[in-house]
């Protein structure tokens, strides 16, 4: 389960746990809500769920182990009793800054901590932590690095680079802090560089910045550098100043719990303390004037780089999931919990997926989707309340995002304007949507029907009438996808290149539009 898939070490770690559980002969599906990321590559499967529903609600009817990999994961994945959860804690806010976090969000973290089979860890330190805040115990499986992508320089830097790598929006990294050091360090008259690696632009950009590097490019930067700066104030088990090592780029780092994992003060890297910029120059100062120094860093910190390899863990780690997936989830719901509200006729596959959803929702109203053909053009899939519970417990609905079969456009709840959309009618069709929407009270509703409207009147060719109705709709729901396709049949017509390209990458950013009652299927492929 993957809650984001920017540039960091994190996902990189889970992307590296799925490809080398790949090589060991397991299936994996990759979960997310954004785009496959070109930055790394992949080996896994990936799957892409539309915003608007639930990661949770994605995983494989057959999957044997869910691992999810941030807390606000958890409950989803434990309701969609699908398989045993395993949460891989790889730390942030909620585990070193505890004392800092409010009491709600407090007993919330908490509570969803207790609810998976197994929380597991990347270092010793991140274990400790968990055991004193969560009382769980938590196995630990280090990182370890790819030496296809860091290996040793050829020759050394031919200038003076201080590299920092971290977005400005993790205050805890520090980076700030490294560009001080190095005016410091200038101001006594030696000549450094400072270099700044981040996945997004930052909003004040510092020394010189790479944005968004791919592996072999960071490798690249990591050769190119004289030396690496952690100056974060706590992290669980941080890539970079191991592969800095591994790229014989010397490390000058704060004695943050993580970096302990690996990192010996004087050894194969220099401590100093964290926010103390002046300490930080000092010491960068230090390695500049120390030959014999800067080469034992070097060399001892090939060495601690090469005992990090993944040919070590992921057997552990393989292992450990082989015994996870001998746990069966058990439901809180029974299937005399549930009325029928509509008859349905699913395939095995189908009826498998619905009766391990209602073994987990906590919801008393549960919604599946049915799709209707509309002629050639496209596909409309709309949520139909199916299974209702037979003692109220939440007042709450439920949806089940999965593939069912095709229903008859006659069934559909607007069959009486779409038979005209079938026949070509189209401006019969206009005139009966519009009736549909004058009568609606619900808004939601409202903006399938505008968009219904508007579609008519773009096959219509009254492209200005159809435009003005998108620019309402857009107005009043700017994340309902269907008007931005809409958008593109006009931006289309029209020969707007750079606007049908913009439409493109929000629509493919967004995915198919699953939280209102109605979404056209697979939009992304049908824009022009």
């Amino acid at each position: 389960m993957l809650g984001h898939v920017s540039v960091c070490g994190g996902v990189k770690i889970i992307l590296e746990h799925a490809n080398e559980l790949v090589k060991h002969g397991i299936r994996v599906s990759l979960l997310a809500h954004f785009p496959k990321p070109d930055w790394f590559e992949i080996k896994a499967d990936y799957i892409q769920l539309p915003f608007g529903i639930e990661l949770a609600r994605g995983i494989p009817g057959d999957c044997d182990v869910v691992v999810a990999s941030y807390w606000d994961q958890l409950g989803a994945c434990v309701e969609s009793c699908t398989a045993p959860v395993v949460y891989f804690e790889q730390g942030d806010f909620h585990l070193w800054d505890w004392d800092k976090v409010s009491e709600d969000k407090q007993q919330l973290i908490h509570k969803l901590y207790q609810l998976p089979v197994h929380v597991i860890t990347c270092s010793e330190t991140g274990a400790r932590k968990i055991k004193e805040v969560f009382d769980r115990e938590a196995p630990v499986f280090p990182n370890a690095l790819n030496d296809q992508i860091f290996y040793p320089k050829s020759r050394e830097a031919e200038k003076k680079i201080v590299l920092g790598v971290g977005r400005d929006t993790t205050p805890f990294k520090r980076i700030p802090d490294i560009w001080e050091a190095c005016q410091l360090v200038r101001e006594k008259g030696y000549d450094v560089e400072f270099q700044w690696v981040t996945p997004f632009p930052p909003a004040q950009p510092l020394g010189t910045v790479v944005i968004n590097p791919s592996q072999e490019e960071l490798g690249s930067v990591y050769r190119q550098t004289w030396t690496y700066v952690c100056a974060s104030e706590y992290e669980t088990f941080p890539l970079p100043p191991l592969e800095a090592m591994a790229c014989g780029t010397p490390v000058i780092t704060t004695p943050n719990d993580g970096v302990k994992a690996y990192g010996v003060d004087g050894e194969n890297c220099l401590f100093f303390p964290a926010g103390n910029t002046r300490a930080l120059a000092d010491t960068i100062i230090r390695l500049l004037e120390d030959g014999p120094l800067y080469r034992r860093l070097q060399e001892e910190g090939y060495q601690t780089a090469a005992l990090f390899n993944w040919q070590q863990i992921i057997p552990k780690l393989k292992a450990f999931y082989k015994e996870v997936a001998g746990y069966r989830p058990v439901g809180i719901n029974t299937e005399q919990d549930w009325l029928k509200l509509a008859p349905v006729d699913l395939n095995p596959t189908e009826q498998q997926c619905v009766e391990q959803f209602l073994k987990g929702t906590a919801a008393d109203l549960v919604y599946l989707p049915f799709t209707y053909r509309i002629g050639d053009e496209f596909s409309v899939v709309r949520w139909h309340p199916v299974f209702q519970r037979k003692l109220t417990l939440s007042r709450q609905a439920d949806f089940l995002y999965c593939s069912f079969q095709e229903r008859s456009a006659e069934d559909y709840p607007y069959y009486d304007a779409v038979g005209e959309v079938l026949s070509q009618n189209y401006l019969e069709a206009v005139t009966k949507f519009k009736k549909f929407l004058d009568e609606t009270k619900n808004s939601l509703e409202a903006t399938v029907l505008l968009r219904w409207v508007a579609w008519c009147l773009i096959k219509l060719s009254r492209f200005n009438e159809a435009q003005n109705l998108l620019n309402k709709g857009v107005k009043l729901y700017p994340s309902y996808v269907d008007i931005y396709y809409l958008y593109s049949l006009l931006f289309h017509h029209y020969g707007s290149t750079l606007e049908l390209q913009a439409v493109r990458n929000t629509i493919k950013t967004l995915g198919d539009t699953v939280s209102f009652p109605e979404y056209i299927q697979n939009i992304e492929t049908l824009v022009p």
